[in-house]
């Protein structure tokens, strides 16, 4: 039989573990607290959801939407392929133009004038609001040439165009000075500034 501890070697209870362990259960409790609405209305979306999808399929993915709203029946086609066409586009647009812009901040740019307005102006389209943004191209393209796919793309791509510069320019940071130069040794274009000629 083991002698007894004494007193003193007990452990003891800190006042920091005690707070530990009642804010343990106060996030605890708030996560339930929270969780048990947004279970309650993704259980709700998925059962009613899925019966109308469902029961109606495929046409409830081709079919055109209903003219009167209170109208029951299929109808997400339109509203499907205009989606593709409107994220297909933005993409068509902001990826190939935020590429470039930042291979030319990062290779050819440097700290110009030039250089330092795209990234101001990238960084101020970072901030501004999709509605704002929505609401630039609704006046500027929509009320001249009319409800087009292209008009939700292009809104679409003036917010994902900052987006693209500012990770394409990071990722360009990340390559090591050895890399590029083995890159140039291999045959690869190098950088040029103004004056001179790419090698």
């Amino acid at each position: 039989m083991m002698a007894d501890t004494p007193l003193d070697l007990l452990a003891r209870i800190s006042w920091r573990t005690t707070k530990n362990a009642l804010m343990v259960g106060v996030m605890a409790a708030a996560v339930t607290l929270v969780a048990i609405p947004l279970v309650a209305v993704l259980w709700s979306v998925i059962e009613k959801g899925a019966a109308i999808a469902f029961h109606g399929f495929p046409d409830f993915f081709t079919s055109t939407i209903p003219v009167i709203s209170t109208e029951a029946g299929p109808g997400m086609g339109p509203a499907i392929v205009g989606t593709l066409l409107a994220t297909g586009g933005a993409t068509f647009i902001a990826v190939p133009l935020g590429v470039l812009g930042a291979v030319y901040l990062h290779e050819y740019g440097g700290t110009g004038t030039f250089a330092r307005l795209v990234r101001f102006m990238a960084t101020v389209m970072t901030g501004v609001p999709s509605i704002v943004m929505g609401l630039f191209v609704y006046l500027t393209w929509t009320m001249n040439f009319g409800y087009t796919a292209f008009g939700g793309a292009l809104a679409l791509a003036c917010l994902m165009l900052p987006v693209v510069i500012g990770s394409t320019e990071q990722m360009l940071r990340l390559v090591p000075a050895p890399l590029r130069e083995a890159a140039y040794a291999l045959g690869a274009t190098a950088r040029f500034n103004a004056g001179t000629s790419p090698s």
